[in-house]
């Protein structure tokens, strides 16, 4: 009857298997208790038996008895027996970390309100030095502790913490039992891994214990018999998720208190999209050219989307707007009402902390990318960029290794959005500079005049001409010492100028032997130091084109030109080398000869072309001691070109032999030239005399010979005494 009754049990189990609700409970109570209502049947023995048969068990992730699938694994004394094999001092928040997946959250009210999308993310506190800080992409933190720490410690540091939340687990326990379970069967699905039925059966359970402990660490948060919620100093009652989600929204407004409404998806997130990128160049390169237009002078027709970003972010915030004193279009400071005023306000207070001392560009960044304002990093890289252009006349930009930056371009702006750091700024109280100065240098850059916001404009733009000036100059005129003291040592003050505040009031006055000219009223002086200034920059500027006038001289002095306009001394050239064979000359002496028969309009081009070949380089790369050198070479070669062309034109025009120019240096210093016909139509005499002359030397060395014929044709030219 017991094998009856207990195949009635198995075939009612194999029944409530199949068609049983998924989820629902069939243990053994719900079996006896079916037994002793149906049948009067007590079938725990039969259960017992079954069970310690190996036949039947409780799975707990599936919450039913159930037959086992063709293995011999005793689970519960495999579970005691692998205990002694798991160190009993793990650390709860570490394991957690590896096997629960933390989720984020979306602050969604905060964010539908303020356009700022705000994220919270879940993370197992692990010690009070490792405290995050708000960062990026997220904006605070849920830390969860396990581990027994008092509330008062937490409420002290939380104060501090403000974008971080603790939540203390009061049911900790528990939650170490499901931790040390998962743990177990992580041992027993490496020491069975050739039982398949035994590897799906504790893959099933591991799952059920870590679905648990999830629940227990996620979905149990909201009980506060169990769990303590802490932030800024106070404990919570957070008795649901909206309850939480209401309290996000609180602690974003107070953490980011400063952060502006802005509702525009496509910027204002913290990693702008590759088009989106595209478009903000689009937007700074339409504002650096067309600031000055309605618009942007964008078409009216198109809505690309740097249009869009314009008209949210500048249209109608009122940053870009007309000027109805002058009639054109700018950006500037927005209208009170809007919502990036205060952004505006405290983006100049940044400027103004820069008074006394440069800052790096790097700290504008972070001082918007942190608490009270956390701007998201795709805001901050429009808005950055946009204001500095809009303020480009009330500060000083300066690069860490290339110095000052006068104007703000593309290219700098892109440098800037990559690097901040290897930036510097700097802005400038106008109010204690002496006009009369400013006046003077005014004058000399001609700029014209403005008002007290000008004035800074003014300042900065006068050490930018000045820049400019110095960029403009070439190597030659950088090094060149043949100009006078005062105009050297401007050069080199303008040189070595970092900052326009000292480079006007201190180094170019000094330069010049004016010193303290920025507190002097005397307009005589300040007169004095214009004139004498504007003399040293023509002197400066003019040293080249000296240096091209010098060698233009040369070159028609050796050419004996009887003018010195440039189209008749050129065609002067031309026409005394006329009789030139270029197919006969040497190397540099044809290179020289074509640039000199050139046809090259421009006097400049022609001076310098002719130049190169004699110097060798550039003549922009001139240094003075080679000066000589020059005017030596250019000499030789135009004599060269000339004895080339008068021979060429006597042997053109010669049966009876060939022409030869020689000269000869005396020790007097004097030339003495001569110039003879070597005959091919000679006696018979002399043709013997010849030979027997080429016989006799023909004993010598080459030196030998060359030291006689030269000391006879020296005597015959009577070079020197016999």
């Amino acid at each position: 009857s017991d094998y009856k009754l207990a195949s009635e049990v198995i075939n009612s189990m194999t029944a409530w298997s199949i068609f049983s609700k998924t989820g629902g409970l069939f243990d053994i109570d719900f079996i006896t208790d079916y037994f002793k209502l149906t049948r009067g049947e007590n079938v725990e023995i039969i259960l017992d038996k079954l069970e310690s048969s190996g036949i039947i068990r409780f799975y707990k992730h599936s919450n039913k008895i159930n037959f086992l699938e063709g293995t011999d694994l005793d689970l519960e004394q495999e579970l005691i027996s692998v205990s002694k094999e798991i160190n009993a001092d793990f650390s709860i928040a570490h394991e957690i970390k590896t096997l629960v997946d933390l989720p984020v959250l979306l602050v969604k009210r905060y964010s539908f309100e303020t356009g700022t999308r705000r994220f919270f993310q879940y993370r197992v506190f692990d010690s009070f030095e490792s405290i995050p800080k708000a960062d990026g992409v997220i904006d605070g933190y849920i830390n969860l502790v396990f581990y027994d720490v008092k509330a008062s410690k937490l409420k002290k540091v939380s104060k501090d913490e403000t974008s971080n939340i603790f939540v203390l687990y009061k049911n900790s326990a528990q939650i170490r039992n499901e931790v040390l379970m998962i743990l177990k069967f992580n041992k027993l699905l490496e020491k069975n891994q050739e039982d398949r039925n035994a590897l799906k059966l504790l893959n099933d359970e591991r799952l059920f214990h870590l679905q648990q402990l999830e629940n227990l660490v996620v979905n149990q948060l909201f009980n506060n018999d169990r769990n303590i919620w802490i932030n800024d100093g106070s404990i919570k009652e957070i008795p649901s998720k909206h309850k939480l989600y209401e309290w996000l929204t609180e602690i974003c407004y107070k953490i980011y208190e400063k952060s502006p409404v802005f509702k525009n998806e496509l910027i204002n997130k913290e990693y702008l999209s590759s088009p989106i990128n595209t478009a903000r160049k689009y937007l700074i390169r339409s504002i650096l050219e067309n600031e000055h237009l309605e618009n942007l002078d964008f078409p009216e027709d198109k809505f690309p989307p740097h249009k869009a970003i314009y008209i949210s972010l500048l249209k109608e915030t009122g940053i870009h707007q007309k000027n109805k004193n002058l009639g054109y279009f700018e950006l500037n400071k927005p209208r009170k009402e809007s919502n990036l005023y205060n952004l505006w306000i405290e983006s100049e207070a940044f400027l103004s902390s820069s008074l006394s001392n440069k800052r790096n560009l790097l700290e504008f960044y972070e001082l918007l990318e942190q608490k009270p304002y956390k701007l998201k990093k795709g805001f901050i890289d429009f808005w950055i960029p946009i204001f500095l252009i809009a303020k480009k006349e009330d500060f000083g930009l300066f690069h860490i290794y290339g110095g000052f930056i006068p104007f703000l371009t593309e290219d700098t702006i892109d440098l800037i959005h990559k690097k901040p750091q290897d930036f510097l700024i700097k802005s400038y109280d106008v109010s204690g500079l002496k006009v009369n100065l400013l006046e003077s240098y005014k004058e000399l850059v001609q700029i014209g005049d403005s008002n007290d916001k000008g004035i800074q404009s003014t300042f900065l733009s006068i050490f930018g001409n000045f820049l400019r000036f110095q960029r403009s100059l070439n190597n030659y005129t950088l090094k060149t010492n043949k100009l006078s003291g005062k105009a050297i040592k401007l050069r080199k003050a303008i040189v070595a100028s970092k900052d326009p505040e000292d480079a006007l009031f201190n180094l170019f006055p000094s330069a010049l032997g004016y010193h303290s000219l920025a507190i002097k009223e005397d307009l005589e002086v300040l007169n004095s130091f214009t004139h004498q200034i504007q003399n040293a920059i023509r002197e400066i500027r003019s040293a080249y084109d000296e240096l091209l006038n010098r060698i233009e001289n040369v070159i028609t002095s050796s050419f004996h030109c009887n003018s010195s306009d440039f189209d008749l001394y050129k065609s002067e050239i031309l026409s005394k080398l006329g009789d030139i064979n270029p197919a006969t000359l040497g190397k540099v002496q044809n290179v020289f000869y074509k640039r000199l028969i050139a046809p090259i309009d421009d006097r400049v081009s022609w001076i310098k072309s002719v130049a190169d070949v004699a110097l060798g380089k550039g003549l922009e790369d001139l240094l003075d001691e080679e000066e000589p050198l020059l005017v030596n070479t250019i000499e030789e070669l135009s004599l060269g070109l000339i004895k080339a062309s008068e021979i060429r034109n006597f042997n053109k025009n010669s049966n009876h032999g060939t022409l030869y120019s020689i000269q000869f240096f005396s020790e007097t210093g004097e030339i003495v030239e001569n110039k003879l016909v070597v005959n091919t139509d000679v006696s018979e005499k002399f043709t013997t005399i010849k030979k027997t002359v080429r016989n006799s030397i023909g004993e010598l060395t080459k030196l030998q010979r060359k030291e006689l014929l030269i000391e006879l044709l020296s005597k015959e030219m009577h070079v020197k005494d016999e």
